[in-house]
């Protein structure tokens, strides 16, 4: 198992891991002290040129090491720092900057590394909601913000004045980081202030300025008004100008600078009452609000995602089987142990519970397995190959390599230490040693072929001088290779390496002597010795392995028979834990609907009425709320102002509910009219006459002849059976589209959108959404809703997705659309006529309606009618009719039909009476022609 495919994981670790690096950052901070003589002073003022006036009353601390960072902690003897505060978008500590400097405030270095950097951001890395900024000085005043790419631009802008004891000064830590850095300032300035942005002048057509102008973009399209200020000269920065030229220069030509603004507009008409500072007190409250009901969210997220992680857990844990590799189940169980730590972590901190990082104890697996790990790491390191080894290392790992490397070297230098006459004795060595063996066979062979005696005859005489002259020659060839042997030394760097019994000796004398018997047989090629050791390696190496090998089966079967043992209760603790986050949730819920409206949604409202008699603050509080793109809660507090254009048009409101009858039949007769032009029709002559059996009917003209076009007869020859059987398949197709259907977007990506019903609305196709609406709340919250829910159709309309469809040919069209058909299992009375391309001309003739609706859409909001609903909740909704072309309507329903199960289902009931009337009646049935609402 991979803790990665577990879903949901990644971000319970990420979690744990951020606040680990959270409380890290905060101890670090807390130790911190005022720079007032300090490193870090110095390191401001003397290196950086700050004012020392200026540093001091900057956010920013000294500390001294160590500070349990080996990066920093190793680098002697640095252990001075200027630490600078990260804070997120609740305003708090989620991290520091660290800048390491020595004792006379200059950049830390390191002799041993020439890429050192001597800065370091220590906190979250994934918080919920992205954006953060250094702090380097904060003013309560919300006009006007001055944004640094890096700490020390910030502090050399800092440096005037004028700027620092009446605005913010911020960092971003990088030019990368300045968009994080908008989410930041999105939640403390409202949208027409002014960023000042803070560039170096890098290089035209660097990454540095590209990186730039993407980040002045985001600032422009959130709406501020952007300044930016930027040094003369190429290659500097603020701090650049400060230190070469000192503060009047710096003022100078900031000054001066061109400021690349956008043309900016003052509410100062607006702001002489008073009321600038009810409407920052107005944000400040709803956005204290939100925070917390962000946190409610982000809690219930946690939690259900760590629910969701425990079953999936617990499925890898109950997967296991006989079958699988001992290693991967052992890998299972170990991984799932620490999945389960960091989800006990995380309960622990999400319910105020004191829950143990918990883990089955069962100390026999943790022997063994300790054993396990034990054996695969000698095997590992028994069998690594490396050339990069150190004589000098106290733990040699790789011995059979590093022997076998090393006797290979030996030789080597042993060829090359010989001396020619040395060779050549050594061959002369080896043909007396050869000639020595075939002497004794031969021996061996004529003493088998006959045993010869003296007193034998001649021939025997002659046998029994050969063997006297071999054993005379043996004796001659013995003395001189023991003469030659005497002569004879092995060059040392072929000597073994001693007595000792550790694995490297053993191995190395193994390789020494293999080399001196081939070097005794003569051979002393270098590439021969080579082979011949490589051979011998080869060979060593796989006994090695397959030693190790059987050690570690034997270590894995006993950990998988303890790792058994300990599934149960793992089991039991992952039940335990998932119950702990179950009660959790539903305790969270039930406060939640217990509350009403969050504090923050009655903050707001409480805004709105406020500010009523002011409408451009109103305005740009709004504004200023539609700006927390990062908070998952906020949507009930957005509202998008219509541009001020013609098509700009007010929405409609009914307080009333449809008729499921009407609507039904409206529906149905739409599937089977010509009004809509669809293209399933076929043309047939008139025909006078009409059938009998019509008269029990009241059917449109157009309906009957559409229904004889459809079954490719003429007109008269309609029969009653197959008439009802597509009136009642026709019903329940209209039933599938008056629930859902899907359009799918033509080309590679093939996207789906799904709409939540079709109905027919005064003679006019109207496409229908459907909303609960349960706990949206009253007023403008309502009004809110409802905006959203219309300007996302806006922009799905937008992509013209609609437009792609209707350029293609008719017969294509079709496979775009999607609406779920009905079973093909029919009640007996249908017409056996009714036959496939009947069936599918129906789903065509449905299929060109949704086309149609969509060419020329009316919205028809569907929603709960609100316990306390007055008139006025829904003013100001507005739609755009190029776009939605025939209106929109938002309509509360008493019978909660904004829920689409109980919508479907009272749907469901009216098409069941009607196929039950039918049955009971003997297919008696009648269209009815009035219009539902």
């Amino acid at each position: 198992m991979k803790l990665e495919r577990v879903v949901g994981f990644s971000k319970i670790d990420e979690h744990i891991r951020d606040k680990v690096s959270i409380r890290q950052a905060r101890k670090l901070w807390e130790r911190g002290v005022p720079i007032n003589n300090s490193p870090a002073e110095q390191y401001l003022v003397n290196t950086r040129h700050i004012p020392q006036d200026v540093a001091r009353k900057l956010d920013v601390r000294s500390l001294k090491g160590p500070i349990g960072i080996p990066y920093f902690d190793k680098n002697h003897p640095y252990d001075d720092y200027l630490v600078s505060p990260v804070l997120d978008l609740d305003h708090q500590l989620i991290g520091v900057q660290l800048i390491q400097i020595d004792k006379q405030g200059n950049k830390a270095k390191n002799v041993n590394d020439e890429d050192y950097y001597c800065k370091k951001y220590i906190g979250a890395h994934h918080p919920a909601r992205e954006g953060s900024a250094a702090i380097i000085c904060f003013s309560n005043d919300a006009n006007e913000v001055y944004v640094a790419e890096g700490i020390e631009t910030a502090a050399s802008i800092a440096s005037i004045r004028n700027i620092a004891e009446r605005h913010t000064v911020l960092a971003s830590l990088s030019v990368n980081k300045l968009t994080t850095t908008l989410e930041f300032i999105k939640t403390h300035f409202p949208p027409d202030a002014k960023v000042v942005l803070l560039k170096d002048h890098d290089s035209e057509g660097s990454i540095a300025n590209k990186e730039f102008e993407h980040a002045r973009e985001a600032y422009l399209q959130a709406g501020y008004q952007v300044v930016v200020k930027e040094p003369v000269a190429e290659g500097d920065d603020w701090n650049d100008v400060l230190t070469h030229q000192g503060v009047e220069a710096l003022e100078l030509e900031f000054g001066s600078t061109a400021t690349n603004n956008a043309s900016l507009s003052d509410g100062s008409d607006n702001d002489n009452d008073g009321s600038l500072q009810l409407f920052i007190e107005h944000f400040k409250n709803i956005y204290g609000g939100l925070l917390s009901s962000e946190s409610y969210s982000e809690k219930k997220k946690l939690l259900a995602v760590s629910f969701s992680v425990l079953a999936q857990l617990k499925n890898e844990l109950n997967a296991i089987d006989d079958e699988q590799d001992i290693g991967v189940q052992i890998r299972t169980i170990d991984q799932t142990q620490y999945a389960m730590v960091v989800v006990s972590t995380l309960l622990s901190e999400l319910t105020g519970q004191q829950l143990s990082s918990w883990r089955p104890k069962n100390n026999n697996f943790a022997m063994v397995y300790k054993e396990l790990c034990r054996l695969e790491r000698e095997m590992d390191d028994a069998l690594r190959e490396d050339d990069a080894f150190k004589s000098e290392s106290k733990e040699l790992k790789g011995h059979l390599y590093l022997a076998y490397h090393r006797a290979t070297m030996a030789c080597h230098a042993c060829i090359s230490a010989l001396h020619p006459e040395t060779i050549k004795d050594v061959k002369i060595q080896t043909y007396h040693a050869n000639r020595l063996k075939r002497i004794d066979e031969e021996i061996i062979f004529l003493q088998k072929t006959n045993r010869p005696t003296k007193k034998d005859s001649g021939e025997v005489t002659e046998l029994y001088q050969l063997i006297c002259n071999l054993k005379q020659e043996k004796k001659f060839h013995r003395e001189a290779l023991q003469k030659l042997q005497l002569q004879w030394k092995y060059p040392g760097k072929l000597s073994l390496a001693g007595k000792r019994h550790n694995p490297y000796v053993v191995y190395y004398n193994a390789f020494i002597n293999e080399a001196r018997i081939h070097f005794d047989s003569g051979v002393f090629n270098r590439q021969e010795i080579r082979k011949i050791l490589e051979k011998k390696y080869k060979t060593m190496r796989s006994q090695l392995q397959a030693e190790h090998r059987k050690k570690i089966e034997a270590a894995r079967q006993r950990c998988l028979i303890e790792m058994r043992k300990m599934i149960a209760p793992l089991t039991v603790q992952m039940d335990k834990l998932a119950q702990i986050a179950s009660a959790e949730q539903f305790l969270l819920t039930k406060q939640r609907a217990e509350a009403g409206i969050s504090e923050f949604e009655r903050n707001y409202l409480l805004a709105m009425e406020n500010l009523q008699d002011n409408p451009w603050l109103q305005k740009r509080l709004q504004l200023w709320i539609n700006q927390l793109h990062a908070f998952k809660m906020v949507s009930p507090c957005v509202y998008f102002y219509p541009e001020e254009t013609p098509e700009i048009n007010a929405v409609s409101i009914l307080d009333e509910d449809s008729d499921e009858e009407g609507t039904l039949s409206d529906l149905t007769e739409s599937i089977l009219s010509e009004q809509f032009g669809s293209p399933c029709e076929i043309n047939f002559p008139e025909v006078a006459s009409q059938p009998d059996w019509l008269s029990s009917h009241s059917p449109g003209s157009a309906t009957m002849k559409y229904i004889a076009n459809l079954c490719g007869i003429a007109f008269n020859e309609l029969d009653e059976r197959l008439y009802l059987t597509i009136i009642d398949f026709s019903e329940r197709l209209a039933l599938n589209l008056y629930k859902s259907f899907e359009v799918i977007e033509p080309g590679k990506n093939g996207n789906r959108q799904e709409f939540d019903g079709l109905v027919l609305r005064n003679r006019q196709l109207t496409i229908i959404e459907r909303k609960s609406n349960d706990g949206t709340g009253p007023g403008l919250l309502q009004r809110n809703f409802c905006q959203n829910k219309i300007l996302s159709k806006e922009d799905y309309l937008r992509k013209k997705i609609i437009d792609k469809i209707v350029e293609l040919p008719t017969s294509e069209q079709y496979q775009y659309i999607v609406i779920a058909e009905p079973g093909r299992e029919y009640p007996s009375w249908y017409s056996p006529e009714f036959n496939e391309q009947i069936r599918e001309n129906l789903l065509c003739s449905a299929k060109w309606l949704v086309i149609k609706a969509l060419q020329d859409m009316h919205l028809e909001l569907n929603l709960n009618r609100p316990q306390f609903y007055t008139g006025n909740d829904c003013e100001g909704l507005f739609f755009n009719q190029g776009l939605i072309r025939s209106g929109v309507t938002v309509r509360f329903s008493r019978k909660e039909k904004g829920n689409e199960d109980c919508a479907h289902k009272r749907m469901e009931t009216v098409v069941l009476q009607r196929t039950e009337k039918r049955d009971k009646d003997g297919l008696a049935y009648v269209i009815c022609g009035s219009g539902g609402m």
